[in-house]
C-alpha cells in the first residue's frame, strides 16, 4: 500500500472532507490531506476547476505528494462520469505543462481524478454497512440499493 500521507485530496465541499478523513481514520487509521478545490456546482466547467485549484495544486506538486486525487461531482451534467473525468484531468495537466517546467509523463502517474455518478454522497450510499456502523445516521435493517445517477443528498435525508 502507498503511504497514505503522501496522497492529498482535492473535494468540492465539507461533506467529502469529512467522509474521507473518517472513513480513511477508521480503516487505516490515517488522516489524509484534503482540501477543498473552490468549486461547487453543476454549472462550473471544466476550464473553472481547472482555474480555481490550480494554486493550490502547484502546492501540491511542490509538495511532493504522490498522489493528487481530485474527487468532482458530475451533478446533473450531460457529459458522463468517465468522460467528464478524463477531460478534467488532461485540462489540469495541460495547464501545469503550460505555466511550469512539471513533466506530463510524471504528471499522469500523479494526477486522478474520480467522478461519483451524480455526487459524492452516492459513494456514501454504496457503503450501507459503513453508514450503519454510525448509530445516527441509519436504522440497522437498511438494505443495499444501488444509487448511482440518483440525487445521493436526497437520498441521504431518506
Amino acid at each position: 500500500m502507498k503511504d497514505l500521507n503522501k496522497c492529498v485530496f482535492f473535494v468540492d465541499g465539507p461533506t467529502e472532507i469529512h467522509s474521507l478523513k473518517r472513513k480513511f481514520l477508521q480503516d487505516y487509521y490515517v488522516s489524509p490531506v484534503v482540501r477543498i478545490t473552490g468549486c461547487n456546482g453543476k454549472d462550473v466547467s471544466i476550464d473553472g476547476y481547472v482555474s480555481a485549484s490550480f494554486g493550490t495544486l502547484l502546492l501540491a506538486l511542490n509538495d511532493s505528494f504522490h498522489f493528487i486525487i481530485f474527487i468532482v461531482d458530475r451533478e446533473s451534467r450531460d457529459i458522463s462520469s468517465p468522460r467528464f473525468a478524463t477531460r478534467l484531468k488532461n485540462a489540469l495537466i495541460n495547464e501545469v505543462i503550460s505555466r511550469t517546467r512539471h513533466r506530463e509523463a510524471d504528471l499522469i502517474d500523479k494526477i486522478f481524478v474520480c467522478i461519483p455518478d451524480r455526487m459524492f454522497e452516492n459513494w456514501i450510499l454504496a457503503d450501507i454497512d459503513g453508514i450503519k456502523s454510525a448509530d445516527e445516521l441509519i436504522i440497522d435493517s437498511a438494505v443495499q440499493n444501488q444509487f448511482d445517477g440518483h440525487n445521493g443528498v436526497s437520498e441521504l435525508k431518506k
